[in-house]
């Protein structure tokens, strides 16, 4: 069954469990990010989620999703931050 991308979502920070490391896909590869849950994996994630934001790349929220609206407000300005650490 095909992986569907969401536009209203950012991808998923989550754990791989039988390597115990922190994983996020996009356009389905995969990519490893270090231990789950540290701060290098965390810092890792938002490096990454700015850079697809760089490439162009958004999630729109729908604006009936308040939870949407919620992460995107959330993400938006961690993005922002680690684009601009990336970038020192």
């Amino acid at each position: 069954m095909p992986t569907r991308i969401s536009a209203t979502h950012p991808p998923r920070y989550r754990l791989h469990k039988p390597s115990g490391q922190a994983v996020v896909t996009f356009g389905r590869k995969d990519h490893y990010l270090g231990v789950h849950n540290t701060r290098e994996s965390l810092e890792a994630y938002h490096r990454l989620i700015a850079q697809w934001h760089a490439d162009g790349q958004q999630f729109l929220p729908n604006a009936n999703d308040v939870s949407a609206q919620r992460r995107h407000a959330i993400h938006a300005p961690i993005a922002g931050r680690c684009a601009a650490l990336c970038a020192a």
